[in-house]
């Protein structure tokens, strides 16, 4: 609650310019993504062209292909003898394609093989006829970037704010806020994921590169909405008589899916009250985090037992590195990560599931290596 009542609003700030940076980066993917759609039309009239013979005229070349390609404005056949000035590059083949944007034309030069020999077709397109790529998507970005400017907003007032309330409130506070910013920006996130991909589907292989990372890049967006959604403002327990083989069995159907690191299970069979579902999200954490340590041939242990001193405890330990002692009073902290990617809120908010659920998260280094993650809970009742 402390941390995050300090770092909450310098979260806000560093998701929106990212926020920003990503639509910024977005609409030049999706600029260029314009540019190769109409030179991919222009070398397809190109081409064109090489199937036409020579028997058949200039004027009823051009005549053909205009009507048949939508959004082409012109077209000029040029022959090596018409010395059309700026054009030896491409006729000495130093050159194979030329653009140039001139008042709403895509202009392309493209060199093309007829009956006669080479000659080069002066091809000129509508821009507006490669907006249907990026039209309802820039319309998102749009929104994508107001919301962006709009969390900065927010959080500087949120900072403004911090010095003239107390702890409680300030977290109540941003509890609300957290679930408003994160409707309002799932919605154009997913937007922009939506149309990236319906894109994606239209382009061919050497474009699709373009969209997936558009796709990617909102993923993480989701994912770090998500997470600070969780921190902000956490569920409310549901408590039920729970026995412990129904939580191993749905970690179980999780483990088959975190490979590459061997995990098992072990320990009693004990009935408590507790909320399946959050004790669930609380240990999937602890688990992805100890896949992650222990690496390739790493193993991982999930067990159920009674601790030494305050009772009972669900253990999941690795044989990893460990933690290193620098950083062993840093890992808890939200925000806090040795990773290249993530948000560092997956311990912050497994601790603040385990307040919810009554118990306390401790770690500790383990001999030889590795770490072990325990979930303790102390004076509570439980049946064998």
């Amino acid at each position: 609650m402390k941390w995050g009542g300090k770092l909450l609003p310098a979260l806000f700030v560093v998701l929106s310019f990212f926020l920003l940076a990503s639509s910024v980066r977005t609409f030049e993917a999706l600029r260029a993504q314009k540019e190769v759609y109409l030179r991919s039309r222009a070398a397809s009239i190109a081409g064109r062209l090489e199937t036409f013979r020579n028997g058949e005229n200039d004027k009823a070349i051009i005549d053909t292909v205009l009507e048949d390609e939508p959004g082409l404005l012109g077209l000029q056949l040029i022959r090596h003898s018409d010395r059309v000035p700026g054009l030896e590059p491409i006729w000495n083949g130093d050159e194979l394609f030329r653009t140039a944007v001139l008042n709403g034309t895509f202009r392309t030069w493209v060199p093309f093989h007829a009956d006669d020999g080479m000659r080069v077709a002066r091809i000129d397109l509508a821009l507006p006829s490669a907006d249907f790529l990026v039209v309802e998507a820039r319309h998102n970005l749009l929104f994508a970037s107001l919301a962006s400017m709009a969390m900065v907003l927010i959080a500087w007032y949120w900072v403004w704010t911090t010095g003239r309330r107390a702890k409680l409130e300030h977290l109540a506070e941003l509890g609300k806020m957290s679930a408003v910013l994160a409707h309002e920006i799932r919605n154009p996130l997913g937007a922009i994921k939506g149309f990236a991909q319906l894109i994606g589907e239209k382009l061919d292989q050497s474009e699709k590169p373009f969209a997936d990372t558009i796709v990617s890049e909102t993923v993480r967006l989701e994912n770090l909405v998500n997470d600070l959604l969780r921190y902000g403002r956490p569920p409310e327990p549901h408590f039920r008589l729970v026995e412990w083989f129904e939580i191993e069995e749905r970690l179980r159907a999780h483990a088959a899916r975190m490979a590459p690191a061997r995990i098992t299970f072990s320990g009693e069979s004990v009935y408590w009250q507790t909320d399946p579902d959050l004790l669930v999200e609380a240990l999937l954490n602890l688990m992805r985090n100890a896949v992650e340590a222990a690496g390739e041939d790493g193993e991982v242990r999930v067990e159920v037992k009674r601790h030494p001193v305050r009772g009972f405890c669900i253990s999941v330990n690795d044989n990893g590195p460990g933690i290193p002692e620098k950083l062993r009073n840093k890992v808890m902290e939200p925000f806090f990560t040795t990773k290249s990617m993530g948000t560092g809120l997956g311990l912050a908010i497994t601790d603040k599931i385990a307040g919810i659920l009554g118990g306390k998260l401790q770690l500790r280094s383990r001999s030889p290596s590795g770490v072990e993650a325990e979930l303790i809970w102390h004076g509570m009742h439980i049946n064998h």
